[in-house]
């Protein structure tokens, strides 16, 4: 993107129905969808802050070898909560090189 943040895309076919995600390591992803390719489209995007989380999950070479690309379940508790409740999250993210990397933000 440019200084003011701007993002320009290749040529599009005109009509085209578009989503996308826009990732940044220091903000929460943002998903965009039905945007219709047209001359001079501009789509906003709000990006929010925050915390970029790597785990680095200390493995010798060969278990590095077998967990890359295998899915790791990562869960995120509420403050102050032994286990999870409604305000828990779950996801699964993927292995690469022996690391674990999201970004969290505020709920």
């Amino acid at each position: 993107s440019d200084a003011q943040g701007r993002l320009n895309l290749p040529l599009l076919p005109t009509g085209a129905n578009l989503f996308f995600t826009v990732v940044h390591p220091d903000y929460k992803s943002v998903k965009l969808s039905d945007i219709i390719a047209s001359a001079n489209q501009v789509a906003d995007v709000n990006l929010e802050p925050g915390v970029r989380v790597t785990l680095d999950l200390g493995a010798d070479t060969e278990t590095k070898k077998k967990i890359e690309g295998k899915l790791a379940e990562i869960s995120l508790l509420s403050n102050g909560k032994p286990s999870r409740d409604v305000t828990s999250l779950m996801h699964f993210f993927p292995v690469r090189d022996g690391k674990v990397a999201f970004t969290a933000c505020p709920m």
